[in-house]
């Protein structure tokens, strides 16, 4: 080996020796800082660089956005939904096309509170609690019919369009009591002229306060969405449906009940990025229960309204909207048997899922959560419930008396069942 090669091997060995010289020295205090990481206190640590980030305001936030471990399934949760939100909140629960000539009538179930909406001879659409004035007994008996005069089977009420009571067997002639005052109790409602979607509220306070147009914003939103311009539309189909799960499982966004791809009965040979039928429906979610879906390339468009029976069971109503008047019957059908198989999947779904609170469906739970703790602080300010949907009867005191002998004579005769009590207690206000 000659001098030079002996100077280079020289040379390579002290860098080999100096790298791992470095290697020890970084490993040993790695190491020592280590030891002071586990030696420290299990209750000191270091926030993650995401939570510095955030403002006072934001960790407020999250700390009162606790969800109970019942969330998905307490009745006093539900029972406090039902004063808190759908006492409260304008739904949108239906569309103008269902209803055609006068009389016709849809009635809906709203957190176990039953009422119908009617086209008067005015064609103006009105809703009303479906509740008896006299008994509390139901009005309308099935989804939806048509009739000008409706009656109570119990005792033979009857009521207009309107709501005005125009017949009272047995009543006429007690002294103190008049028509007038035992009308069928209004809910307050309104009607999107552009788009013609029916919304109704049931805070009873709202009927008399002049205003009962409510907060106009989701229902501008609606009519930005849709871009109808006032067309006239036409209803499809439509159903509705039960499933067992908690309302607000259903609500983790825009498009848990989306169609996606709409079916075509004639589909097109170009392939998806040669031409458009393969778009997306597009949606657009209403707090607290109602969500539009816009179907591409079509003029139709349909809504899911959820709306809770109790705690564990949910009725999901679907109805197809075209907004032309031209029918395209194999189209149409094809989409509608789209959105019913779908609406059915996606319910049984919903029952065998686990249901819980994540990212997916957090910012809408916290929503939810935050009105009914909003809510929660009014009634433990008054020291009792507050149930905006409930109503106070105008009544006199010879009514009264003459209300009194009628329950006598019911109970002597054995007519009133303990179902019927029980409604009695709860409904007739």
């Amino acid at each position: 080996m000659t001098e030079t090669s002996t100077f280079f091997v020289g040379i390579l060995v002290g860098v080999v020796l100096g790298v791992i010289s470095i290697l020890g020295f970084t490993r040993y205090f790695a190491l020592n800082e280590s030891d002071k990481e586990h030696k420290r206190s299990p209750m000191e640590f270091k926030p993650a660089k995401k939570l510095n980030s955030m403002t006072k305001a934001e960790s407020v936030v999250t700390k009162e956005a606790e969800f109970p471990p019942d969330w998905f399934s307490s009745t006093d949760n539900y029972n406090l939904e039902t004063r808190a939100i759908f006492s409260k909140c304008w739904i949108l629960l239906t569309h103008t096309s269902l209803f055609s000539k006068p009389g016709d009538y849809h009635t809906f179930t709203i957190c176990g509170y039953s009422i119908f909406l009617i086209l008067g001879k005015d064609f103006k659409i009105r809703a009303f609690h479906n509740v008896c004035r006299h008994r509390a007994y139901t009005v309308t008996r099935k989804e939806s019919g048509s009739s000008t005069v409706l009656g109570c089977k119990y005792h033979g009420w009857s009521y207009d369009v309107m709501g005005r009571l125009v017949k009272a067997p047995m009543f006429d002639g007690v002294p103190g009591f008049r028509k007038d005052d035992n009308g069928l109790l209004e809910v307050p409602l309104r009607v999107s002229e552009e788009s013609g979607t029916v919304w109704v509220n049931l805070d009873a306070a709202r009927v008399n306060d002049g205003d009962i147009g409510g907060d106009k914003k989701e229902k501008e939103a609606v009519d930005l969405f849709l871009g109808l311009g006032g067309n006239k539309c036409r209803w499809v189909d439509g159903r509705t449906v039960e499933g067992g799960f908690n309302w607000k499982s259903a609500i983790v966004d825009s498009n848990t009940f989306n169609i996606g791809i709409p079916q075509r009965p004639r589909p097109s040979l170009l392939p998806s990025w040669l031409g458009k039928n393969h778009s997306h429906t597009s949606a657009l979610h209403l707090f607290p229960c109602s969500t539009v879906y816009r179907i591409p390339n079509t003029n139709l468009w349909y809504s899911i309204i959820l709306t809770p029976s109790s705690s564990t069971k949910t009725q999901i109503r679907w109805d197809l909207i075209s907004s032309s008047t031209k029918s395209t019957i194999e189209a149409e059908k094809a989409i509608a048997s789209q959105i019913e198989g779908m609406v059915s999947s996606q319910a049984k779904a919903l029952e065998q899922s686990l249901q819980l609170v994540d990212d997916k469906n957090k910012d809408i739970q916290s929503a939810i959560l935050v009105q009914l703790k909003s809510h929660l602080r009014v009634e433990r300010a008054l020291g009792k419930e507050v149930t905006p949907a409930m109503n106070k009867a105008k009544t006199s005191e010879k009514f009264l008396q003459a209300e009194s002998l009628c329950k006598e004579l019911d109970c002597l005769s054995g007519k009133t069942t303990r179902t019927n009590a029980q409604r009695h207690d709860i409904l007739a206000w």
